[in-house]
């Protein structure tokens, strides 16, 4: 009699559990069209700039979709906020259409090579789970990849736009293989302050990050470097890109100017210009007596002034 008190009551809890997902799944379906998760709008298909092709780009491959995912209100389908609800419940017609559009949306931006390996998978979650699985996991190779190019990045012909890009995308990647450890001071619920370790950790992560950009920098930089470096403490990231990107700027409106100077140096002089179209020798100069038709070589006043010497 208690087993079957038991299975009553965990059959109880089974079904409170189901009714509560239902619940909360028909609430969602309740809320109004921009905010509600199951709305598909006839125009969502998206154009993925990043196709996941393996290892190497996907973190970067990751962030475009949960940044699409978030605009599109349809999280809750990869990272398991939203349930699958009861087939026999009435939400379960809008979960599935929602899932079969977020399913639609990680298919396009896969590599074709890539698409064989889930078209049997049908549900978004376990799609964005087993890609985790295969190409988001962390390894020491990748890892060491990364710091090697981290450490050795050089702006060479780059913008420093560019560059600083570049470097951003590996920094981060490197950051998500190799996150700041959780805070092991005590209850993190109880706690009104952020954990002094953390808060140190990140504030010499955040330094290491500044003094890569600045190392990477060409040598026209140096004098940007150098002001930075001298700073205590080390500007932030933002900071030293406002710096380089000025310096760029001035780097560039020197160089114009230079050129402009020789453009101007390499004109023939005032009155000279379309007199050698009436003379079979063309555009000869001679920069002694400052006539045309001849050059200094052939110039006779320089030669009777010669034999008179």
């Amino acid at each position: 009699m208690a087993e079957n008190a038991s299975t009553d009551a965990s059959t109880s809890s089974g079904g409170n559990n189901n009714n509560n997902n239902n619940t909360t799944l028909t609430a969602q379906a309740q809320l109004p069209t921009m905010t509600n998760p199951f709305y598909v709008n006839p125009n969502e298909a998206l154009v993925f700039p990043i196709k996941l092709t393996g290892t190497n780009n996907y973190n970067q491959w990751s962030r475009t979709v949960r940044v699409a995912l978030k605009s599109k209100n349809k999280m809750g389908f990869i990272n398991g906020i939203i349930p699958i609800p009861d087939s026999l419940h009435a939400s379960y017609p809008a979960w599935e259409q929602s899932n079969t559009s977020v399913l639609f949306m990680i298919l396009g931006s896969l590599h074709p090579s890539l698409v064989d390996s889930i078209s049997s998978m049908e549900n978004a979650r376990v799609v964005w789970n087993d890609l985790k699985q295969r190409f988001g996991q962390a390894d020491n190779m990748r890892i060491s990849d990364l710091q090697t190019v981290v450490y050795t990045s050089k702006q060479g012909n780059k913008s420093v736009n560019e560059f600083y890009t570049e470097l951003k995308s590996y920094w981060e990647e490197l950051n998500q293989f190799l996150p700041i450890p959780g805070c092991l001071c005590g209850d993190i619920q109880a706690r009104t302050v952020p954990c002094v370790t953390e808060v140190v950790i990140k504030w010499y992560r955040d330094n290491e990050y500044v003094m890569r950009f600045l190392k990477g920098l060409n040598d026209s930089y140096e004098g940007v470097r150098t002001n930075l470096f001298m700073m205590s403490p080390l500007p932030p990231m933002e900071t030293a890109f406002h710096f380089a990107i000025q310096h760029e700027r001035k780097l560039s409106a020197k160089a114009n100017q230079e050129s402009a100077v020789e453009s101007v140096a390499l004109l023939p002089p005032s009155g000279s210009q379309g007199k050698g179209k009436e003379t079979p020798k063309g555009n000869l100069f001679c920069r002694y007596c400052k006539r045309d038709n001849h050059v200094i070589a052939d110039c006779y006043r320089l030669k009777r002034k010669n034999k008179e010497a």
